[in-house]
């Protein structure tokens, strides 16, 4: 794991590209303990290759007409989560648009930087969404973080994917 650097606020816990996480929002009251029983992310299986990046997945059916939310630590709660940066309240996440949104990751609960700052999903005639969270350390060691979002389209014959990004 990579240690993010906090001047002034002690160690944060540490960036480890197999963090388990939840999605915490408007789906579940914003509550961590419904988010524990229903909204936990899964390993995306790689081919063993993948030591330094790491996808996880969550498929969330008849979520409304908005879910609004942020990604939290399983382990951490909190003190770890990750929120669209530099926006005033919410970033809605468009159909067949590729959004740049700065994404930010505070390490402590009393970080007011990410606090009511959530990505926000409107719905687009589906009941099935796929969330997904790509952390990764680069060759400098950098952490890096990514959000897909994905809104699956079910007809009698196919299934189409459409994909969102939001990039650190």
């Amino acid at each position: 794991p990579t240690q993010l650097p906090r001047a002034g606020l002690g160690p944060a816990p540490a960036f480890d590209v197999l963090e388990p996480m939840l999605l915490v929002g408007t789906i579940n009251e914003w509550n961590i303990e419904q988010a524990q029983a229903k909204f936990a992310f899964s390993l995306v299986p790689c081919d063993g290759r993948e030591l330094l990046h790491r996808t996880q997945r969550l498929q969330i059916r008849h979520w409304g007409d908005r879910l609004s939310f942020q990604i939290v630590s399983a382990r951490h709660l909190w003190e770890w989560r990750l929120y669209p940066r530099g926006v005033e309240k919410e970033v809605e996440l468009k159909q067949f648009d590729k959004l740049h949104v700065d994404v930010g990751l505070a390490v402590f609960s009393d970080d007011s930087r990410a606090h009511g700052q959530n990505f926000l999903i409107v719905k687009a005639n589906n009941d099935t969404v796929n969330v997904q969270v790509m952390l990764s350390i680069t060759d400098e060691s950098v952490p890096q973080a990514h959000v897909l979002y994905e809104c699956a389209v079910q007809s009698q014959a196919t299934v189409t994917t459409r994909q969102f990004f939001l990039f650190v």
